[in-house]
């Protein structure tokens, strides 16, 4: 949606500094959904099929992915700060 913006040249350098933090959160999230990749099935509504590895999935993204959601969310935040 960025891409699609258009400015006039007296906003030119606001124009790129929004390019720049929209890739920057774009990169991040990318990132971390590729990391999370794998959780995202048992962590869904409907499940991946399996309660034992849905309730397995659930306990290792407590314990090891969901403290570095704030994180993530802070780096986001600064991106779009």
């Amino acid at each position: 949606m960025v891409e699609s913006l258009r400015f006039g040249e007296c906003k030119e350098a606001q124009f790129d500094a929004l390019k720049s933090a929209a890739a920057q959160c774009q990169s991040t999230i990318g990132h971390f959904l590729a990391k999370i990749r794998k959780y995202q099935p048992s962590l869904n509504a409907q499940g991946s099929g399996s309660k034992v590895k849905d309730n397995i999935r659930k306990i290792q993204w407590v314990l090891c992915e969901k403290p570095n959601l704030e994180a993530f969310k802070a780096v986001v935040r600064g991106h779009a700060g």
